[in-house]
Formats: C-alpha cells, sequence, structure tokens
C-alpha cells in the first residue's frame, strides 16, 4: 500500500537528485515512477532514465565511465600514450576503464591482449618488453647476456628470459654444476657459481685442507676438508702447536688471527695471566684476581702499593709504561703523604685562593700566591716548589703588580723578530738597542698581570705555528734570544697583528 511519502513529489523526497531534471518539473514527478526522463548533470552531460533507477544509485553515465563520451572520457582523450598502441580499433570508442580485452601492439612492434582497465589502473605495458614474455632475438638469455647463457646446462637460454624466476642447472667454466634463479644470476648483485664464490664446498678445490694445509692441521675435532676458506657464522676448535686450546672462525684464521692463548687474547692461568708473567705486579692487585686477566689488558684496576697506598690504573700501563703508584709518583694526592703542605709546609703559607692541600709540589696547575710583603701574582706550583720566588721582591725581572709595556723589535742583520715585556721600556729598550735591535712598536702601559698573559699567550702561539723560538744557531744565547725568531720562520708586521692571531689561536684551540 502506497504511503504518504510515496505520493510526495521528487522536488520534496529527493531536491539534490531533482537539481539534475532537464526540461520537466521534478514537482509534478515521484521517486517512483518508470517513465524515462532526461537528465543533466552537473558537468553538463545528458542522458536519459527513470527516477527510479537514479534512486538505486546510477548517476552520470559519462562520469561514471558507463558510456563514452569523445573529449571527455575516452581512452584516446584520458591515456593518449596508451591509446597509440590500439591495434586495429578506434580508442574513441572505449573508455579507459573498459573491460573489454583489446589487442595492442607496441613501438616496438610486439602484440599482445589484455583488458583496457589493466593497461590505464594497472599500469601493465608491453610484456615482450618487460621481459615477461620471450621472444627469440630480443629479450631471450642469450640475446642480452651471452656470456652467461653460455654457462645455461640442459635447457636452452632462448627460452628464457633475464628476469625469470625459474631455477634451472648451471656449468661454470671450472666444470662445477650448481641451480640457481635466472634472475640471480643477472642482477646487479649477480651470483656465479657458488663454489668458485666459496659458499660452497667442493673438497679438492676449495676446501680449507686443500687451500691452506697448514691451518688446516690444528683443527680440533673437526673436518678442515668440509669448510671453505671463508666460512664464518660458526667458530670452530683449533689447537696450536703448543698445545693451546681455543675457539676462532675460519676466515680470522685464514685472515692471519692465530692462537688467542698465544697473542694473549684467551687468558689461561698458568701460561700467560698476570699471576704468571709479572708476579711481583700482581702482588700489588687490590680486590680481584690476577689469574684472570693478561698483562695487555687496557681495563682499569685498584692497586695497593707496600706503603699502603691505593690507586687506580689499567694493567698495560703498569706493564708497558711501567706506572708504578700515582700517590709514590706525586701523580694522586694523598694528604698528609704528597700534598703541598705537608712537603713544602712554608712554601704552602703563600698559597692565596686555594688548597695547598689538594695539590702535590709537582703539579703544573697555574695558581695564585701571596707573598709576606702582600705581593700577588700567578705561577705554577712546580716552578715554585723549584725556587722562584716573588717576581717584586726580585732584584731584577718583570714586576706583575707594576705598570707593564709590551714591545716588538726586529734585527735587519740577523734577520729576527723579538716580543718581550718590561716595567722600565727605556732601560730595556736601550739594552737591545746595543744588540742591534730595532724598536718596531711599543704599548703600554697596560695592567701589569695583563701584560704577561699577553706575552704568555703569544709566543705560546708562536710556538704553535712554528716560529724557530730559541734558535741559538743565528746569534748565539743573547739576552731575549728565548722570545726572539727568524723572519723567514713566521713574518708579522705588529703587535695588533700578533694580538688577532692569538686571539684566533686561542678561540680554535678552545673549540678543539
Amino acid at each position: 500500500m502506497p504511503t504518504k511519502k510515496d505520493k510526495q513529489p521528487l522536488s520534496v523526497t529527493h531536491p539534490e537528485l531533482a537539481k539534475e531534471a532537464d526540461g520537466w518539473d521534478p514537482s509534478e514527478v515521484t521517486a517512483g515512477t518508470g517513465k524515462k526522463l532526461k537528465w543533466k548533470c552537473f558537468l553538463g552531460h545528458f542522458w536519459e532514465t527513470t527516477p527510479a533507477h537514479r534512486l538505486r544509485g546510477q548517476g552520470c553515465p559519462y562520469c561514471g565511465n558507463r558510456k563514452v563520451l569523445i573529449g571527455f572520457n575516452d581512452l584516446k582523450t584520458t591515456h593518449p600514450s596508451v591509446a597509440k598502441e590500439a591495434d586495429g580499433w578506434d580508442p574513441e570508442s572505449v573508455t579507459f576503464g573498459s573491460h573489454k580485452i583489446m589487442n595492442w601492439k607496441c613501438s616496438n612492434g610486439h602484440q599482445w591482449k589484455v583488458a583496457i582497465e589493466y593497461r590505464t589502473r594497472g599500469g601493465t605495458n608491453c610484456p615482450t618488453c618487460a621481459g615477461k614474455k620471450v621472444e627469440s632475438g630480443f629479450n631471450d638469455l642469450a640475446s642480452k647476456h651471452p656470456k652467461i647463457a653460455l654457462e645455461a646446462y640442459g635447457w636452452d637460454p632462448k627460452e628464457v628470459t633475464p628476469s625469470s624466476g625459474k631455477k634451472l642447472s648451471w656449468k661454470c667454466s671450472n666444470g662445477h654444476i650448481y641451480k640457481a634463479n635466472v634472475y640471480s644470476r643477472t642482477s646487479s648483485d649477480s651470483s656465479g657459481c657458488p663454489i668458485c664464490a666459496n659458499r660452497e664446498v667442493l673438497s679438492g678445490f676449495n676446501d680449507l685442507k686443500t687451500t691452506h694445509p697448514e691451518i688446516a692441521k690444528e683443527a680440533d675435532g673437526w673436518d678442515p676438508s668440509q669448510v671453505t676458506a671463508g666460512q664464518g657464522g660458526k667458530k670452530y676448535k683449533w689447537r696450536c702447536p703448543i698445545g693451546h686450546r681455543y675457539f676462532s672462525y675460519v676466515y680470522s684464521r685464514v685472515a692471519g688471527v692465530g692462537c688467542g692463548v698465544c697473542s694473549n687474547h684467551q687468558i689461561t692461568t698458568g701460561v700467560n695471566d698476570l699471576a704468571s708473567t709479572h708476579p711481583q705486579l700482581a702482588k700489588e692487585a687490590y680486590g680481584w684476581d690476577p689469574k684472570t686477566v693478561g698483562a695487555a689488558s687496557e681495563k682499569k684496576f685498584n692497586w695497593l702499593c707496600e706503603k699502603g697506598h691505593t690507586f687506580s690504573t689499567s694493567i698495560k700501563s703498569r706493564v708497558v709504561q711501567n706506572t708504578n703508584c700515582l700517590v709514590c709518583g706525586n701523580r694522586q694526592v694523598l694528604v698528609g703523604f704528597n700534598d703541598l703542605a705537608t712537603t713544602h709546609p712554608t712554601l704552602a703559607l703563600e698559597s692565596f685562593g686555594w688548597d695547598p692541600t689538594t695539590r702535590t709540589a709537582e703539579s703544573h696547575s697555574k695558581v695564585g700566591w701571596r707573598c709576606s710583603k702582600n705581593h700577588q701574582w700567578d705561577a705554577m706550583i712546580n716552578s715554585r716548589s723549584r725556587g722562584r720566588g716573588c717576581p717584586s721582591c726580585a732584584t731584577s725581572g718583570f714586576d706583575p703588580n707594576k705598570d707593564g709595556f709590551l714591545y716588538f723589535l726586529k734585527h735587519p742583520n740577523w734577520e729576527m723578530f723579538q716580543i718581550g715585556i718590561s716595567n722600565d721600556p727605556d732601560r730595556r729598550l736601550a739594552q737591545h738597542k746595543k744588540l742591534g735591535w730595532e724598536t718596531l712598536e711599543l704599548r703600554g702601559p697596560m695592567d701589569g698581570h695583563l701584560t704577561q698573559q699577553w706575552e704568555t699567550a703569544i709566543l705560546r702561539m708562536l710556538k704553535a705555528k712554528g716560529a724557530d723560538l730559541s734558535n741559538a744557531n743565528i746569534a748565539g744565547k743573547f739576552d731575549g734570544y728565548s722570545e726572539a725568531w727568524s723572519k723567514s720562520a713566521f713574518e708579522v708586521k705588529s703587535i695588533k697583528e700578533l694580538m688577532r692571531l692569538t686571539e684566533e689561536f686561542e678561540e680554535n684551540t678552545k673549540s678543539n
């Protein structure tokens, strides 16, 4: 029994569909009518069908590729390059999604059959050109890879393509017979004869016993005629001429790796352990067993020297570099034994801004000092422990607590440069003048500590750049020779240039 809705016009029940009515009033037609009517889609295509069919989801037959509209959905319009290969039929008469199986002919003249949709949606091209179909003289193995084809054994290389997945028999130039897929022989990472390539063993040809008889003699409990020299993936047992037993890969042995015990890579108690090779050193082992490691170990261990000091360092450094107790050697501080406050109590009193119990007398650390007259300066601890005192109290030399001057000199006869500092430039430059030095530049007065720092940094840069400082071969050990260098070794024109080069050097040193 028809419902109230069935009696309502199309314009009410399906307003979106009603918009495509062409030349008739959708307010006068119900959705269930079986009468064919004209329609016009949003792209302007015209066709006829009943409203009932429209309600079942049938839209424009051209947009849906069910009918051909030349210039819109025909194959020639949508896929012109594919259409060129149509063989004996009109590509304007079908759509690009057609299921029809048609004849095709590629630019090389090969003919085949396939549905249109496979060409347009699946990307299927000429099977002969793609190597999926054999054509003797064009894409067969004998034509494409004649050298490989010569190794075909019991089959015709003209009947397969280079990309074939068939597993076939082959015979190499050495007469070895094996099986392999055709594509594996022709691909970029092609595999040749597995015996010649040592992937398979052939006793008497590529087995270890045949190729490396001396190494094979050390096989312990296994047959060396059953493995190749390049065998990997498994470690085998070996016995060296001395009788040591160990495990190693065959390829490692062939590459030169010998007995792990003889080379100290494998520790055997009583043979190459530290307790056996270095018994005196082993006595200082602290909290570990010297029978479990060798003398070449780079691992750090704890030690206890005869004086009761504990320290940590590698076994190798103790054996090779003869490194002994770090505390006894003043490379590690032990308060009350080798700290500066204990060994040099008077000197320690002049420490300024640091703890003298944290450094030894041999330390290269540059730290602050203050003498009994309250002069302050920086100096390395080892220079103080060797007798160098307060520069301000000294009768000669540079006093960093006074204003300083930085000077740059040249010697025209010796062809040398010199950099230096002074609290009294007039007196100092007069001394240099007597030796023939000419003043190129004088900078100051500056803070004495800053002046000293600049001189140290410039000399450090010059040494790193290859300047031949302290060259006594030119004019002997004259006054200031340690701050002089030859012009040919390193030429500069001013203090400003020296400072710029020094700053660049210091920056590069920090970044590295």
